[in-house]
């Protein structure tokens, strides 16, 4: 911070992640050209640890927002990075435990999945004006179909982002995916963890 001016607002570090079974992994995150566009579509900066964020600038953004459930945190950048400069360590400075918790907001699944659909329905306007509306829409039909196991809903979302853009040859791809059985998808699951 000492470094920039008042208009970076958020600098953001790496993380390594500790597992239950005591593996670790670093995650370093990219630069992204614009990240507000990047953090409409998924959470590419990290948890809330990772972040150091100017008091004027949560104050002026009115801090989290609370109505949601869970993506919270990705609000947050997302508004932060909307109207003030971030800047990145890239080292990994935090380390954060990966464990199964009920009381933690991604662990929650009703909670996730609600909180998903908030976002989307506050920031539609922004997804619809970058072109990203699709694309938020086939994330969240993926997380349906992995962590909710609900293929049905996945479908529909699926549909509503081909919807929004009809030339995504990947959402078809996991449209037509989603009708496999779902023991098929733990198998490819398997496969791509062992590779």
């Amino acid at each position: 911070f000492e470094r920039y001016t008042e208009r970076v607002a958020l600098v953001y570090t790496g993380a390594e992640w500790v597992y239950q079974d005591g593996t670790t992994r670093t995650v370093i995150r990219r630069r992204h050209a614009d990240l507000a566009r990047s953090l409409l579509t998924s959470n590419v900066i990290g948890e809330t640890s990772v972040g150091m964020v100017r008091r004027s600038a949560l104050n002026e953004i009115g801090g989290f927002d609370e109505s949601l459930p869970s993506c919270q945190v990705m609000d947050l950048w997302l508004r932060l990075c909307e109207r003030f400069r971030a800047a990145s360590v890239s080292e990994a400075l935090v380390r954060v435990t990966k464990a199964h918790d009920s009381s933690r907001i991604t662990d929650n699944v009703a909670d996730a999945v609600r909180g998903r659909a908030l976002f989307c329905d506050k920031h539609r306007e922004k997804l619809i004006r970058r072109g990203v509306l699709h694309v938020y829409l086939r994330m969240s039909g993926w997380w349906q179909q992995r962590r909710v196991r609900d293929s049905r809903h996945a479908r529909r979302l699926y549909l509503e982002s081909l919807r929004s853009n009809p030339v995504a040859p990947f959402t078809y791809v996991l449209l037509l995916a989603s009708y496999m059985p779902m023991p098929c998808w733990d198998m490819l699951a398997g496969c791509k963890q062992f590779v």
